[in-house]
């Protein structure tokens, strides 16, 4: 929402003014995935502009990005986010193909912390690459890149950052991947004439595994790191990703709809992003999950973010909520399972209200190919205006607006009878149902 001119014009002043230079007392550290397998232009238009508004007006000193979409003509969007708050920023190209569609991981910090040092590497089990990760690039399946940079904090102690989006294919290849980081993050620190139990150093991304992981349980063992929430927040999960459809922190993107690649299947509550600290000098920290709510009728991503504020004089911060918004305020979402007797009975015409910011769910139970979309929905249903969702599949939409929305849904059932399997050489038994959906968030 847009205010008087003059009032903008000074809010964009001070906000700038606040991300150029970094707090004497404190160090604030957000990690955030962002969810790059959307393709809906209007919704990374309206995130990218929370994202800087939440960088300024948080005062966030240094931003690690996963999934960093690309955007227009930038390869990756960091470049733009740099650019705009006059940050610094690095960046390497990661998924997919550059100047079509690809993903990246980055790290921006504000400039007095002087970024530099900085290490990129391709990780173990990644899949076979072309390029040079910044303007051209072609990956030719998964692909996990590790990068680094050196900070110095305004105490003018060096702190080392470190970022990925690890693979969560196996055991043995996650396993791999951090293992290869936790020595590249050794040889860093020896590099730069630092001893390891002396320095400051940070690893922090998607590791797409859970504390009991082996990978994790390495690290947080035998290799000395901390994390940051098991410290902060003992006892208390602190779930990035939640798929279960009535958890009060239930997160709708996690089954967003027209996702690529698709997301439709089942997804467990896990925390699976994490803050990896060695940090011998006795600073505090508080951590909190971040975008736990859509902000502006937004949600940012299938993945909560996690800031960390670290106080440099070891003061303990004033707050350390697990999360910056009240979940469970939100409700469930409006829910509609199509089961084997609902689609013996369906009906013609069927109405849906929906009264919280966590939309509406399709779940498709039979072994049938369920097509839903809207008719009239001007843009204002996302990720995407409709679903292609088969047996066990969940597709959630979400709503920028509230109003009426006309939808049809359409089921093509290739079997023979319930219990035999799809035979697609044949014409399917066609069951349509339409109505409209009344969103009242």
């Amino acid at each position: 929402m847009k205010g008087a001119g003059v009032a903008l014009f000074l809010e964009i002043v001070i906000s700038l003014s606040l991300s150029q230079t970094a707090s004497a007392d404190q160090f604030k550290l957000l990690t955030f995935n962002f969810n790059a397998e959307t393709t809906n232009k209007a919704l990374k238009n309206n995130r990218l502009a929370i994202f800087e508004d939440y960088i300024q007006k948080n005062n966030v000193d240094a931003v690690l990005i996963q999934e960093c979409w690309d955007l227009d003509d930038y390869v990756s969007m960091s470049i733009k986010v740099a650019k705009d708050l006059n940050m610094d920023f690095a960046y390497h190209l990661e998924d997919g193909l550059a100047h079509v569609r690809v993903t990246s991981t980055c790290i921006l910090s504000k400039k007095n912390l002087d970024l530099r040092n900085i290490r990129m590497f391709k990780l173990p089990h990644s899949a076979f690459t072309i390029g040079d990760g910044q303007n051209t690039w072609a990956g030719f399946g998964e692909v996990n890149i590790l990068i680094g940079g050196t900070l110095t904090l305004p105490n003018g102690t060096p702190i080392h950052l470190w970022t990925s989006h690890f693979t969560g294919a196996s055991y043995v290849n996650n396993y791999d991947q951090l293992f290869f980081s936790y020595q590249q993050m050794l040889a860093d620190v020896q590099e730069n004439g630092e001893k390891w139990e002396n320095a400051q150093v940070i690893l922090a991304g998607d590791f797409n595994s859970t504390l009991d992981w082996p990978g994790l349980t390495y690290l947080t063992g035998l290799g000395g790191l901390k994390d940051e929430w098991s410290q902060g927040h003992p006892g208390d999960p602190g779930y990035t990703a939640v798929g279960t459809l009535l958890s009060p922190e239930y997160d709708p993107m996690i089954h967003g709809t027209g996702f690529f690649p698709p997301q439709y299947y089942p997804i467990a509550d896990q925390a699976i992003d994490h803050m990896l600290t060695h940090r011998p000098s006795q600073y505090s920290a508080a951590i909190m999950r971040v975008f736990t709510s859509p902000i502006n009728n937004t949600w940012m991503s299938d993945h909560y973010g996690l800031l960390t504020t670290f106080d440099l004089n070891g003061i303990p911060p004033v707050s350390n909520p697990s999360a910056d918004t009240d979940m469970a305020a939100l409700g469930s979402p409006t829910i509609f399972t199509l089961t084997e007797s609902g689609l013996a009975n369906l009906p013609r015409q069927k109405n849906f209200v929906v009264t919280s910011k966590r939309g509406l769910t399709l779940i498709d139970e039979p072994n049938v190919d369920t097509q839903f979309f809207f008719t009239n929905d001007k843009g204002n249903a996302y990720p995407s205006n409709s679903a292609d969702i088969t047996t066990g599949n969940t597709a959630s939409f979400a709503f920028f607006k509230s109003g009426n929305y006309k939808y049809r849904m359409i089921v093509r059932d290739y079997r023979r009878n319930p219990q035999s399997p799809p035979d697609y050489t044949k014409d399917p038994r066609v069951s349509e149902m339409d109505g409209t959906v009344s969103v009242n968030e």
